[in-house]
């Protein structure tokens, strides 16, 4: 483990040894690159018609919104999650028209990459995988 991470550390500490600047730096790459791709293959998508890039900073925002959706508090559409009555995202002032483009064109893959192998059901998730795999080899020592 790191020098700086111990028993009084926060939960986001050990978070951010597996979602580290690689791999943000990936989501972004790839995510920027699918919406440029829709924009050129569907110039009137209401979304790629509006984007502007993602960066590092709005990723790290976005998965901590995906995060609290899934396990603070589960409601029937994303549109609930961003009505004023709703103190946790409301109040963040994250928008619910951004958070719904970059979910639809968040990636972690190249698509169009002539080496990607496709054959394989994880290949969209698989870079995510092998660096989440290579972080527990590294930090996880089972004692």
């Amino acid at each position: 483990m790191p020098a700086d991470i111990g028993p009084e550390s926060d939960m986001i500490d050990f978070l951010n040894l597996f979602l580290d600047t690689e791999m943000l730096n990936k989501m972004v790459e790839y995510t920027n690159s699918r919406a440029q791709q829709t924009k050129t293959n569907k110039p009137n998508d209401y979304y790629a018609q509006r984007w502007s890039g993602v960066t590092v900073s709005e990723m790290r925002a976005f998965i901590g919104v995906r995060l609290s959706m899934e396990h603070l508090l589960v409601k029937p559409r994303y549109a609930d999650y961003f009505r004023s009555s709703h103190k946790l995202l409301s109040s963040s002032g994250y928008r619910c028209h951004r958070f719904l483009a970059i979910w639809k064109f968040w990636h972690v893959c190249d698509e169009n990459d002539p080496n990607l192998n496709k054959s394989n059901k994880l290949y969209k998730v698989r870079f995510i995988i092998e660096h989440m795999l290579q972080k527990f080899q590294h930090y996880y020592s089972p004692q």
